[in-house]
């Protein structure tokens, strides 16, 4: 529909606007997506998955502490505040906990079962009834496990041999892959897809759980980044001008976990999509080039 393409616009000026760092623009724009698509496909939709987890990543990027700007068509980076920094963490786990939510209402939607998962996820206690449980998912992440353990009482649910640890040595990680390929090999495609999203709501809970882990991470990759640059100013710094030009967002990456990348060559190009669920590489014709503004402040030698 014209809703879909519009969302897909939405979503392109998103990617563009975190892969130049101003990761703030991109969620104005992956809001609009989200709530075009949720008019169109309903909450539980990989498209839909696919935008909260982009936010997720955009809002990981802002809590490591710093943003790019355009000042008077000048790119200047400004530092966030402590109280910035937390909230920006808090809403990436809240995103990271919607993208699951997705994922697991389309495993229920397979199943032909219930996809709210109202009694976990409803948070107004009924303060009336002595006899209410008390409540103890305090995190995304303790939602998202008793949500996993419902889907796993689903018809369509179908149990992996269990997981070697860590720290197992690469023959036991490999024969433990190929019993599972051998045993989704026999699965249906209703089967297939279920598990597809089970183990989604899985990662999601990695996310969550990871999300202090991924800051110090980001946290290092910037502070790298400006004693890239204070080396670069010690050598003469930059010159004062704008430069457009053609390119992909994937020539500006600054994510650990891009929605999206692409790489062009001559005549076709190998496209690699990374989303919240699928990663897949096909050849294509060369894209449409995308154009990249970038202007920089003089920096005085």
């Amino acid at each position: 529909s014209l809703n879909l393409d519009l969302a897909m616009i939405h979503v392109r000026l998103a990617d563009c606007s975190k892969q130049n760092g101003r990761y703030r623009d991109s969620l104005g724009d992956y809001a609009t997506a989200l709530q075009l698509r949720i008019a169109c496909l309903g909450p539980y939709s990989q498209k839909v998955a696919d935008t909260r987890y982009s936010m997720a990543g955009a809002c990981t990027s802002l809590a490591a502490g710093e943003e790019e700007l355009i000042v008077d068509g000048v790119e200047e980076t400004r530092p966030l505040t402590e109280e910035e920094k937390d909230k920006y963490k808090r809403e990436s786990v809240k995103y990271y906990l919607d993208c699951g939510i997705s994922f697991a209402g389309m495993a229920a939607d397979q199943a032909k079962c219930d996809p709210t998962f109202k009694a976990i996820l409803d948070d107004d206690d009924d303060d009336d009834d002595d006899d209410a449980p008390v409540r103890t998912l305090n995190t995304p992440a303790d939602k998202l496990k008793a949500i996993r353990d419902c889907i796993k009482t689903m018809p369509l649910f179908k149990p992996y041999p269990p997981k070697p640890p860590a720290d197992a040595t690469d023959d036991v990680k490999a024969a433990w892959e190929e019993e599972k390929r051998k045993l989704e090999s026999t699965w249906t495609d209703d089967e297939s897809e279920f598990m597809f999203c089970f183990e989604m709501v899985d990662e999601m809970i990695e996310c969550c759980e990871a999300a202090d882990e991924n800051l110090k991470v980001l946290n290092q990759v910037a502070e790298n980044k400006r004693e890239g640059e204070a080396a670069g100013d010690e050598g003469g710094g930059l010159e004062d001008g704008t430069t457009i030009g053609f390119g992909n967002a994937s020539d500006n990456a600054s994510l650990p976990i891009p929605p999206l990348a692409t790489a062009t060559a001559t005549t076709t190009a190998t496209v690699t999509t990374t989303t919240a669920a699928t990663t897949t590489t096909t050849a294509t014709p060369n894209p449409a080039p995308m154009m990249v503004v970038k202007k920089k402040k003089k920096v005085a030698p």
